[in-house]
C-alpha cells in the first residue's frame, strides 16, 4: 500500500511538472501575428547589466566629477617651470638667466627623446605649467601679471585673465584655475571669485589639496605665517606663525621654522610637526648649449637653437 502511494505521488509531480515546462514555452502569434502580452515584453526587454556595469536611473544620478591636477604643488613652488604629459615635455627659459627676464621668456615645447623642439609662446617672465586635457595653461609675470592657455599643439591661445598682482601662481585643479592672490577663476576664464583677503606683502606660494587652499600671509603681529581655507572660502584658519611655507603634498605642509631654525612638515590639520628635508623640484638649467630638465629625477638635455 504504501509502495503505491508514493507510486501515485511522483505520478502527480511528473504530470505537474509537465504542465509547467508547456505553459513557461513561448506562445504562437495570433491571427494578425502579434505575441502575447507577455511575451512581447520578453521580446524587447534589455539584458541585466553585468558585474562591471552600472545603470543609473536618470542623467542626473551620473557622477560629474573632474579633479586633475595641471601640476604638482611641489614644482608650482618653485614657480612651474616644467610639465611633462605623454611624450612631451612643455617648459619655460624663464629661470634659467638665459634672457632678461624683465624683457623675454619663451615657452617651448619638445619630445623626450629631444626631437621636434618648439616654440610656443614668448612673454616677459613664464611660470606656473599646468596641463588639463588638452590645454596648457600658465602665468605671464609681466607689470601686470595675466593667465593664458592654449591647446597642446600650439593653437588657440587666449588670454583669460590679467590682474595687477605681478608675482603670481596659478594651480589648475579640475574646472578651477586657483590664483595665488586669493582668487579662483574658472579654466575658460569666467567666473572670478575672491575666497580670502591677503596683505599682499607675503610670499606668494599656495597649494591647493583636495578641498583645501594652504597659503602663506602675515598674522595679525606681522609674523609670516601659513593659513589654509576651503576652496569655496569658507573655514579660513591660521594653522601656525614664524615661518616660511612651501608647499603641501600627500597631507603634508612644508615649511621652513624660523624659530627653530629648521625644515619641517605638519599635517594638514597643524599637528604632528616634523623634521623634514625635502627633494628638489622639477626644474630647467641651461648648460653647455643645452636645456637640462630634471622631472622627477629623470634628466633630459634639449640641444638649445
Amino acid at each position: 500500500m504504501k509502495k503505491k502511494s508514493i507510486a501515485v505521488i511522483l505520478s502527480v509531480v511528473i504530470v505537474l511538472t509537465f504542465l509547467a515546462a508547456c505553459g513557461g514555452t513561448s506562445s504562437n502569434p495570433d491571427d494578425n501575428g502579434r505575441m502575447p502580452p507577455e511575451d512581447e515584453a520578453r521580446e524587447t526587454s534589455t539584458p541585466e547589466p553585468s558585474e562591471n556595469e552600472s545603470t543609473p536611473d536618470t542623467i542626473e544620478d551620473i557622477p560629474v566629477v573632474n579633479n586633475q591636477r595641471g601640476n604638482t604643488n611641489r614644482n608650482i613652488a618653485d614657480w612651474g617651470v616644467v610639465v611633462k604629459q605623454g611624450d612631451w615635455i612643455f617648459f619655460s627659459d624663464s629661470m634659467t638667466g638665459r634672457n632678461n627676464q624683465s624683457i623675454a621668456s619663451t615657452l617651448y615645447k619638445v619630445k623626450t627623446d629631444g626631437s621636434e623642439l618648439q616654440e610656443l609662446f614668448t612673454g616677459s617672465r613664464v611660470t606656473s605649467l599646468n596641463i588639463i586635457e588638452d590645454w596648457l595653461y600658465f602665468a605671464d609675470l609681466s607689470t601686470s601679471g595675466a593667465i593664458y592657455r592654449l591647446k597642446t599643439d600650439g593653437t588657440g591661445l587666449e588670454l583669460l585673465h590679467s590682474t595687477d598682482t605681478g608675482r603670481l601662481l596659478i594651480i589648475v585643479v579640475g574646472d578651477w584655475i586657483y590664483l595665488s592672490n586669493g582668487y579662483k577663476i574658472r579654466t575658460d576664464g569666467t567666473n572670478l571669485q575672491n575666497l580670502y583677503d591677503k596683505t599682499g606683502r607675503a610670499a606668494i606660494y599656495t597649494s591647493v589639496e583636495d578641498d583645501w587652499i594652504i597659503f602663506q600671509d602675515f598674522d595679525e603681529d606681522e609674523k609670516s605665517a601659513i593659513f589654509k581655507v576651503k576652496t569655496d572660502g569658507t573655514d579660513l584658519q591660521l594653522l601656525k606663525t614664524g615661518v616660511d611655507f612651501a608647499f603641501v603634498e600627500d597631507g603634508w605642509i612644508y615649511f621652513y621654522d624660523f624659530d627653530n631654525d629648521r625644515d619641517a612638515r605638519m599635517k594638514i590639520d597643524g599637528s604632528d610637526i616634523q623634521d623634514f628635508e625635502y627633494d628638489e623640484a622639477d626644474s630647467v638649467t641651461i648648460e653647455d648649449g643645452f636645456f637640462v630638465i630634471n622631472i622627477g629625477g629623470e634628466v633630459f638635455r634639449v640641444m638649445m637653437d
